[in-house]
């Protein structure tokens, strides 16, 4: 029997001009060894050219979630999409059926809210990875990555920029994103956490006032130290060096970390939401 696996979009729905790239993971996945089950919800209205709640409602997204848990076939549910709108489904989602049908969850960017929110609720882990990495320009590496590690990260490469030390749960994601979270019965607790942050969108102002953000919350009293992945802006702006510089004035005597691996890049690995790690130099 052929392994299945479900692609979903719980964020912003696809244009349809990215359908062929759609088609070519499926045939890759299909050449791989598996059936994939498609959310009927993958792509914008043609009709409205919109995708919003009047479009597909959030407890019509949650309830696709819902059911590709439930089926004790599927063996992975990868979410595609991105934007603005993940978090929307979370009062939707029935967390007590998700424990009862544990399965890997995969979804980055905006989808870090659904990542971290099944985390909390339910102690599953899950993954911060894009599997259209797949058919970006880097797919042959991705693809050796993928078919050798079945989608699970042994590791990635990082280095330290304070300290050279730091063990705990990994927690986080997309700045921006995670910090939706803040306030909500869904958000982490970070106390003795690694905390995982990157960003795709976002300048130095942004990008500094999520920090203080999170500063001011007292995250960062309470973590065992910061990962930071890549932040594409940032980066393509030359404020990078200016970045690491802001991290560590918020993050006192916190060890903080960098991997090129985890992000938005199209050689990302994935980071898994709670797991145990220990990094050193």
């Amino acid at each position: 029997k052929m392994k299945k696996i479900a692609l979903t979009a719980c964020s912003d729905g696809l244009p349809w001009t990215a359908r062929e790239q759609i088609d070519e993971l499926c045939l890759y996945l299909k050449e791989t060894g598996y059936n994939v089950v498609l959310s009927p919800y993958l792509y914008i209205s043609e009709n409205t050219g919109i995708y919003t709640r009047r479009g597909v409602p959030a407890q019509e997204r949650a309830k696709v979630l819902i059911d590709f848990f439930k089926d004790n076939d599927i063996e992975a549910i990868y979410d595609i999409s991105g934007g603005d709108i993940a978090n929307e489904i979370l009062p939707y989602l029935d967390f007590e059926e998700i424990k009862k049908h544990p399965k890997r969850f995969y979804g980055y960017s905006d989808v870090t809210t659904i990542c971290n929110a099944i985390y909390t609720k339910t102690g599953i882990e899950t993954g911060i990875f894009q599997i259209k990495t797949l058919v970006w320009d880097k797919k042959e590496e991705a693809r050796q990555w993928f078919t050798q590690y079945n989608g699970i990260s042994p590791g990635f490469s990082y280095y330290f920029i304070h300290n050279s030390y730091m063990e705990g749960i990994l927690t986080g994601g997309n700045i921006r994103c995670f910090l939706k979270l803040s306030g909500t019965e869904y958000f982490p607790d970070c106390t003795g956490k690694i905390i995982l942050l990157e960003a795709r969108s976002g300048k130095l102002p942004q990008i500094i006032t999520y920090l203080a953000h999170l500063w001011q919350m007292g995250i960062f009293n309470k973590a065992s130290g910061i990962l930071l992945g890549t932040f594409t802006e940032i980066q393509q702006s030359r404020q990078w060096e200016m970045l690491l510089d802001e991290v560590k004035s918020f993050a006192g005597s916190l060890p903080v970390a960098v991997t090129p691996q985890i992000g938005h890049g199209a050689d990302a690995k994935c980071a898994v939401i709670g797991r145990k790690l220990i990094l050193q130099e």
